[in-house]
C-alpha cells in the first residue's frame, strides 16, 4: 500500500536478496490505480505468484485485482468484486522474473469460471500446488 486511500493504492514490486534476510527492491511490476469508485477492476492489487512455466520458458505471474469503494453501513466495499488475473512476462527465459508483464487473461473470476487460456489448460486450475512440479526457488516478489 503506497497512498491513500488505505489497502487500495498498491504497488507489485520485484524485489531480489541474496541471503534471503535483506532485500533489495528492483523495480515495480505493476501498479494499481488507486480508484475509489468501485469502478476500476483493477483498483487493489495484491497476492503476486510467479510460476515459471517451461514449455512457454517464461514467467506468468497470478495476482489477485479488485474493485474498491467506500464501506457502507450494511457492505464491506473495500476491495470487493476480486479475480485472479494472469501476466506473462514479456522477457524469455528465468531472467524474465522482473517483466515487464502483460496481462493475458483472467484466471478466475466471481462467479467461478475461468477465462482465456485457464479454461482449457489444467494446470492453471490453481497455479500453485505442491504437485505441479513449479520451480520457486528462484523468485523473489
Amino acid at each position: 500500500m503506497n497512498a491513500d486511500p488505505k489497502w487500495t493504492k498498491t504497488r507489485l514490486a520485484h524485489w531480489t536478496s541474496r541471503d534471503g534476510l535483506a532485500f533489495t527492491r528492483q523495480s515495480t511490476l505493476f501498479e494499481s490505480s488507486g480508484d475509489f469508485t468501485g469502478a476500476d477492476p483493477l483498483a487493489a492489487l495484491f497476492l503476486p505468484i510467479p510460476v515459471f512455466d517451461e514449455e512457454l520458458n517464461r514467467w506468468t505471474l497470478f495476482y489477485s485485482a479488485f474493485r474498491s469503494a467506500p464501506n457502507l453501513k450494511d457492505k464491506w466495499l473495500i476491495n470487493h468484486d476480486g479475480r485472479i488475473v494472469r501476466a506473462l512476462s514479456q522477457t524469455p527465459g528465468r531472467d524474465g522474473i522482473a517483466g515487464p508483464y502483460k496481462d493475458i487473461d483472467i484466471a478466475l473470476q466471481p462467479d467461478n469460471t475461468r477465462r482465456g487460456h485457464a479454461q482449457t489448460d489444467p494446470k492453471l486450475i490453481i497455479p500453485i500446488s505442491p504437485l505441479n512440479n513449479y520451480d520457486l526457488t528462484t523468485a523473489c516478489i
